[in-house]
């Protein structure tokens, strides 16, 4: 789960003060249930091992000072998030208070036409398979990434799915594959 920026910035002070603000660890723990980890990086520290390399820690100081050098017109940002994930919304909305806790006023809405940033699940960034095969130029790449403060990571989140013991033949793929070409359900017996 991350936020995403559709412009480019023509100031990052207010993007920067935005992932400074956020209270990751708050969310995860009342939110999420503790479900997931939370994320600096694009990419979760059990696959890279270089995740703890970027900040998630809240910094309401800092994102104060930033906000407080921008012009009062330009703290203002705009955030959509998809209606149908109860979840994005919980996460929406608490990102807004820790926002304006900074000074920055976040206006949050599932129907947002040209929003400033978006509330996106899943996380788009580097894929698993450049990650694994790779991991010098995902370093590199997930490091311009951010640094760019076009994305903000907020968590990595499991994938939880339950299957009927009527389902057969379904195999678990190692990167997250559905393959349901052989896949049939048993019919029900009376």
């Amino acid at each position: 789960m991350a936020l995403v920026f559709d412009r480019p910035a023509e100031d990052t002070r207010l993007r920067e003060a935005l992932g400074l603000s956020i209270d990751r660890t708050a969310m995860h723990n009342v939110l999420l249930q503790r479900q997931g980890e939370i994320a600096g990086g694009l990419l979760p520290q059990w696959l890279t091992g270089y995740a703890f390399l970027f900040p998630t820690a809240q910094d309401l100081r800092r994102a104060r000072q930033l906000v407080a050098a921008i012009p009062a017109a330009a703290r203002q940002l705009s955030l959509a998030y998809d209606a149908s994930d109860p979840v994005a919304r919980s996460v929406a909305d608490r990102i807004a208070v820790n926002a304006r806790e900074a000074s920055i006023v976040l206006q949050v809405s599932p129907q947002a036409a040209r929003p400033d940033v978006r509330l996106m699940r899943p996380m788009p960034g580097l894929s698993l398979f450049d990650a694994l095969h790779n991991p010098e130029v995902s370093f590199a790449t997930e490091r311009a990434i951010l640094a760019s403060l076009q994305m903000i990571p907020l968590f990595h989140l499991p994938q939880t799915y339950g299957l009927s013991p009527r389902l057969k033949n379904w195999m678990a793929s190692r990167w997250g594959e559905w393959r349901l070409d052989d896949v049939f359900l048993d019919p029900e017996k009376p």
